[in-house]
């Protein structure tokens, strides 16, 4: 994809990391963005969608390439092929210049592109493609039972939108309460029905088998006291250190392909500094590990971690099952040694500096213990 290349809808993995974006712009209410909508159409009712042309490329592309003022070939037909895929069709295509929309930029829950790394130029434009799927598409091959349920779901939540439409200020002010409820409820239900219809198209194109790092090389990262556990022991599900990718989940073993070490470097830095006064003496330093996974043994025991994607921006997994210390290398600053020398090769001074009050840690941009290349 490092030529703005959308992704490829056989690939489960870059179709799971597109959508865990597609839904956090979609259930973050930001101004700018019209949420998803009912409409009626000439064939019936559909539900329409906005996306953003953003979502689809890595964060290393639009650093190399920013983003053109006209939509390129390839996203034309990737847009078009998605609706078609769902059912539905394109609507229409409006590209704003960035200078328009560089204040709503801002909240990186809903933005990946606010993350550092990259940031709108002037001559950078964003295109929001507007999908309708129309309601036969949503029901067509589901059972009596589930096509009948979700049908009611939909007109119930058409009769629910008419309401809010066609309520008066006077209506709104008699019952605030109630209209509220339905505006938060619209909000999560369209984004919901949408969202499931995606991913039940998509199994059947892209099935999950192909969706593990079976033969992919990942990365964790963790703390350089548990380097001697981890020899010994290899990366275990429910291991103390695991808290940091999934509070209150002991789970999983979670890593990322190289395009999520400095967002989990950073997370890790975050964690230690809040959970230690002094997280250099505790050992409390981050270091990353590289996993070389096999082909079908442990990766089996492996699914997307679709939370972690959406945070890092990055294909991320997690493990059920533990990985064994010979899969597992760390980095010392300079090289990838295998785990049971990391201990002994890993200065972890290194990943500090000097401050007022001891030892701080670097972030990832500053620690020669993040690889800057895998």
């Amino acid at each position: 994809m490092d030529d703005l290349t959308p992704p490829r809808f056989a690939d489960a993995a870059s179709m799971t990391l597109y959508q865990a974006d597609v839904r956090s712009r979609m259930l973050t209410p930001h101004r700018g963005y019209d949420p998803p909508r009912i409409v009626v159409l000439a064939d019936g009712p559909a539900l329409v969608v906005v996306l953003s042309n953003i979502d689809l490329y890595t964060l290393e592309s639009l650093a190399l390439h920013g983003i053109g003022c006209a939509p390129t070939l390839q996203e034309q037909v990737f847009f078009q092929e998605f609706a078609s895929k769902l059912g539905g069709f394109v609507l229409g295509v409006e590209t704003i210049p960035s200078r328009k929309i560089m204040r709503g930029w801002t909240e990186r829950a809903s933005f990946p592109v606010s993350r550092p790394g990259w940031y709108p130029s002037e001559d950078d434009c964003e295109s929001r493609w507007t999908i309708a799927v129309p309601f036969s598409s949503f029901i067509a091959g589901l059972s009596k039972k589930d096509r009948d349920d979700l049908s009611g779901r939909l007109y119930h939540a058409m009769s629910l939108q008419h309401w809010l439409d066609d309520a008066s200020e006077a209506d709104r002010e008699a019952d605030p309460v109630k209209t509220q409820e339905l505006e938060e409820y619209m909000l999560q239900a369209l984004p919901s029905i949408f969202l499931r219809h995606w991913t039940r198209v998509f199994r059947r194109i892209a099935p999950s088998g192909s969706v593990g790092p079976s033969g992919k090389t990942v990365y964790h990262t963790t703390f350089y006291r548990a380097l001697e556990s981890i020899a010994e022991d290899g990366l275990r599900p429910g291991a103390r250190g695991m808290t940091i990718f999934a509070p209150g989940n002991r789970t999983g073993v979670y890593v990322s392909d190289f395009n999520g070490v400095r967002f989990w470097f950073n997370k890790a830095v975050d964690f230690a500094e809040y959970s230690s006064d002094d997280p250099f003496a505790e050992g409390l330093v981050p270091v990353v590990l590289r996993v070389k996974m096999p082909r079908g043994g442990v990766s089996r025991g492996c699914r997307i971690d679709e939370l972690g994607a959406s945070d890092s921006y990055a294909e991320a997994w997690v493990c059920a099952v533990p990985i064994p210390p010979a899969l597992i290398d760390a980095w010392t600053g300079e090289e990838w040694v295998p785990i049971d020398r990391a201990s002994d090769s890993i200065n972890p001074r290194r990943g500090t500096r000097a401050g007022e009050y001891g030892r701080e840690l670097l972030r990832g941009g500053d620690s020669p213990l993040r690889p800057e290349s895998p």
